[in-house]
């Protein structure tokens, strides 16, 4: 609900501070998961992610359209372009990934923080690869099948 409202404001406003909502958006980010990792406080709700990703969306979409964009932000749109494989696939990925980090004990020698940023460092590019070799020739392969062709005008019953 807070997407279609925010995307509703952005039609009509642009932010000229684009780069520092986008900055605050990511530190709330990061804020949210130490607290949920290391519990500094006892507060933990899903819908405090909205504030943050309020101000990412907020800062992404107020970047001028004639700006030149880095690579880095390339890479970002693939990674939008296979976001419902990453969605579909990623608890996957991290189940298998946990379960490889305790057989080889890779938490005792890297402790708890890092192992995780191996894991979350590996499960994207791995929903990436998925997206590319399954969902993409998968939707490719439907279109280029559905392709509608023009129907023929049809005699009215009488």
């Amino acid at each position: 609900m807070t997407g279609c409202l925010l995307a509703k404001w952005v039609e009509h406003h642009r932010n000229k501070h684009y780069k520092l909502l986008i900055f605050f958006g990511l530190i709330g980010f990061a804020l949210i998961w130490v607290n949920n990792k290391y519990l500094f406080t006892p507060y933990h709700n899903y819908l405090l992610y909205i504030i943050p990703a309020t101000f990412v969306l907020l800062g992404a979409s107020s970047v001028p359209e004639q700006l030149r964009l880095p690579y880095w932000v390339k890479i970002l749109s693939k990674l939008g372009n296979a976001s419902y494989t990453i969605l579909l696939t990623h608890l996957l990925f991290i189940s298998i990934l946990m379960k490889l980090s305790v057989a080889t004990h890779l938490v005792n020698h890297l402790g708890f923080l890092l192992t995780d940023l191996i894991i979350v460092a590996m499960v994207v590019p791995l929903c990436y690869v998925t997206y590319r070799l399954a969902e993409k020739p998968l939707v490719t392969g439907l279109k280029s099948t559905l392709k509608l062709s023009p129907s023929k005008s049809s005699n009215p019953i009488s």
